[in-house]
């Protein structure tokens, strides 16, 4: 039940953000995402686009309740968990 409150509650906000804004920060330093690559899972792309190209791929190995990935997810990674 704590990996839960910690993830998915406001009241886990701050344990969460010391936890993995580190990790989220690092991630946008060493694989920057392209200009234009944030939004190409949201059927956004013209038909000579392929949505896998130059997107980075993140594997979050032992992600508990997966809040890391969602997060990574939600900045614009391909993110496995």
């Amino acid at each position: 039940l704590k990996s839960l409150t910690r993830d998915w509650s406001a009241e886990g906000k701050i344990e969460r953000d010391a936890a993995y804004s580190p990790i989220k920060d690092l991630v946008q330093k060493y694989l920057p995402l392209l200009p234009g690559n944030q939004d190409c899972f949201a059927g956004s792309l013209s038909t000579d686009e392929s949505p896998m190209t130059d997107i980075p791929k993140i594997c979050v190995p032992g992600s508990g309740v997966g809040r890391l990935a969602f997060d990574l997810r939600a900045l614009g990674y391909s993110v496995q968990g």
